[in-house]
């Protein structure tokens, strides 16, 4: 009977902190990234005790001395992603832990709660680590945006123009870019200067004629100038049987303006073409028919499946940036916690260091975190056993304690 009060104190024991272990997995059901752990019981050492029957034959008696715990096990499954808003949130779908780089060496993280901090370096936010990138010949980088928060501004270089202009028009007879429609700024040209500001070009044809002496070759005069009425640029576009002429297809225009911003543009017309038609119609060219942008301000970044970052810019541009690591481990059970959502790895087991979507790496999902994996409903199953398996070895322990006293008291009547 003492021996029944050990195990089952040594039962009570165990089962109490098999509930410590659920009540710090309820605990942290709204933790991004945290892995729900379970306690594993092992049995605590026996009492062997061999003997001989009369008949000549070997029995042993095992006694158990009650349970204790074996070890944790951390759940590997994956946590439902859920979007957060945040363009620098990130979550792994799948193997794999963000690294983060501290000083006294890196720590790994499932939760993706990032930020870029005041130097423009990617950070755990919980932390303040740095988050970890890793370079095309595999090394682990800082990931940074500084001197990316803005694009630089473009100046315009071409316009190419195609489309027809209307040989039934009278010598003397305009047809100009853009027009006088409701909404003339569909039409209008937009050109850059080096500064990145705006200019919107008018660009008027007149027909003047053939060439002296020809019947094929017709004379259209283009006038180039800004909207506030200043001429940049005048020059005669010959048309032979229809088509442009050689050399005189195209018009330089230098764009200059008060702050000193420049841009020489050459406005090509070699795409045109004159037919008889019942009204003109010239635009710009589709795909690359006029390049040059203005600055850009970094409006949002953007992660692929790879962990590779993108850059867009509110004029339109955008830039590649930096890819972030993974690491991944032969046993997950190995790895410590420390808190703050942390893991550490032993000297036993060493990180793997890759790209997402590489050596059994999960995909990096932007804009998302992962969710705790703790199960409510497992959890009350778990507090159920819990508590019922601490009630048994309590009622074990009383009833124990009340035979040993009966036997002090028949003891006593002696």
């Amino acid at each position: 009977m003492i021996g029944t009060i050990y195990s089952s104190s040594a039962g009570m024991t165990t089962f109490s902190e098999a509930l410590d272990i659920v009540g710090n997995n309820v605990s942290n059901m709204n933790t991004p990234g945290f892995k729900g752990q379970d306690m594993v019981f092992k049995d605590l050492f026996y009492e062997n005790q061999t003997g001989l029957q009369n008949d000549g034959s070997r029995t042993t008696d095992n006694k158990g001395h009650g349970s204790d715990i074996a070890t944790t096990v951390t759940r590997t499954s994956q946590g439902e992603l859920r979007e957060t808003g945040s363009d620098t949130d990130l979550a792994v779908d799948g193997n794999g832990f963000f690294v983060l780089m501290e000083d006294d060496g890196n720590y790994f993280t499932r939760a993706g709660r990032f930020e870029f901090d005041k130097d423009n370096i990617l950070v755990d936010s919980v932390t303040g680590a740095e988050v970890a990138g890793i370079s095309a010949d595999g090394e682990l980088e800082k990931i940074s945006i500084s001197g990316l928060k803005s694009n630089p501004a473009q100046a315009t270089t071409h316009i190419d123009f195609t489309g027809t202009l209307n040989s039934n028009m009278d010598d003397g007879d305009t047809y100009t870019i853009p027009d006088d429609s409701d909404d003339p700024d569909e039409a209008a040209i937009h050109v850059y200067d080096s500064y990145g500001d705006k200019h919107q070009l008018i660009v008027k044809f007149t027909k003047t004629g053939f060439v002296e002496g020809s019947t094929t070759q017709m004379i259209w005069m283009v006038e180039i100038s800004e909207k506030d009425g200043e001429v940049l640029a005048t020059e005669e576009l010959r048309y032979e049987s229809g088509t442009p002429m050689e050399d005189y297809d195209s018009v330089l225009v230098e764009l200059s303006a008060e702050s000193g911003a420049a841009a020489s543009i050459e406005v090509d017309f070699s795409n045109t073409q004159m037919l008889s038609a019942s009204s003109s119609n010239v635009e710009i060219k589709e795909d690359e028919g006029i390049d040059g942008i203005p600055i850009g301000s970094l409006i949002s970044i953007d992660f692929s499946e790879e962990g590779k970052m993108t850059l867009n810019y509110s004029n339109g541009e955008s830039v590649d940036g930096q890819q972030v690591a993974l690491a991944i481990f032969q046993d997950i059970q190995s790895l410590e916690l420390i808190g703050d959502n942390l893991y550490k790895a032993t000297s036993e087991e060493a990180p793997v260091y890759g790209k997402a979507g590489t050596i059994g790496l999960g995909d990096i999902i932007g804009g998302k975190v992962e969710l705790s994996n703790v199960e409510l409903s497992q959890e009350f199953t778990d507090i159920i056993i819990a508590q019922r398996g601490y009630q048994a070895c309590s009622h074990l322990l009383s009833v124990s304690n009340e035979m040993i006293q009966q036997l002090f008291e028949l003891g006593g009547k002696r």
